[in-house]
């Protein structure tokens, strides 16, 4: 289209130099009888000239901004910069505390293990499961066992409460003297030193007994994986 006009605008301008009667680029323009025409031709043909040489892509078009205020290279980069800079990456998530897990699993077993709840105790015991000085395989075994000792025992274990609970794995057990490989939870169901080994005091009436409560961890979960008393 630019070119056309322009060839045209090229073509108005010689006729009205010599007067019409030109052919040329295909154009064919009559002879001009007067000079008001040549007059009108020439300027038609500076106007088809100049409109055909305007590039509208060119930045001195409509695109470009006003007053020259296009945001340079550098201003991005350094207001990308600032807000990178501003940025702050996210808090790291809290892990929970493996001893205060083991706590909790810990308190709430003896208490059911205490009330003669045996779906709560069977629901947080392992398989298998140590108890009565021998392997439990199962937790329908588990179930049997536990309800045998409630029907004999149960009735004492009324009234009673927890007092303390301390929570160790068997490597720090052991750090203190305590041998692992000599106890027979951890010897008969393969516990590592990194398993747990709590202490649990048990007040009935005037009278206080201890248990030893083994948590096995089981991927992110802890299991209880059997006791003594």
């Amino acid at each position: 289209m630019q070119q056309t006009l322009l060839i045209a605008g090229v073509a108005c301008l010689i006729a009205a130099i010599v007067g019409g009667g030109l052919r040329a680029f295909g154009i064919e323009i009559p002879a001009l009888g007067s000079r008001v025409r040549q007059m009108l031709l020439g300027l038609l043909g500076l106007i088809l000239i100049v409109v055909g040489t305007i590039n509208p892509e060119s930045p001195t078009g409509a695109g470009k901004p006003i007053n020259g205020n296009q945001p340079r290279p550098t201003d991005e980069a350094n207001k990308s910069g600032q807000s990178q800079a501003t940025r702050q990456p996210p808090a790291p998530l809290e892990q929970p505390d493996p001893t205060v897990e083991v706590e909790k699993l810990v308190a709430s077993w003896v208490a059911a293990w205490i009330d003669g709840r045996a779906d709560d105790v069977v629901s947080a015991s392992s398989e298998p499961f140590y108890f009565d000085q021998k392997v439990i395989l199962t937790k329908p075994n588990l179930r049997s066992e536990y309800k045998r000792l409630w029907e004999e025992k149960g009735e004492s274990w009324r009234g009673s409460e927890v007092q303390s609970i301390k929570v160790k794995t068997a490597r720090e057990w052991q750090a203190g003297g305590w041998d692992p490989s000599r106890d027979r939870i951890f010897r008969n169901l393969n516990l590592t030193l990194d398993d747990y080994a709590v202490s649990v005091s048990i007040k009935q009436g005037q009278r206080a007994e201890g248990m030893l409560v083994a948590v096995r961890r089981i991927g992110s979960r802890y299991e209880v994986a059997g006791l003594w008393d």
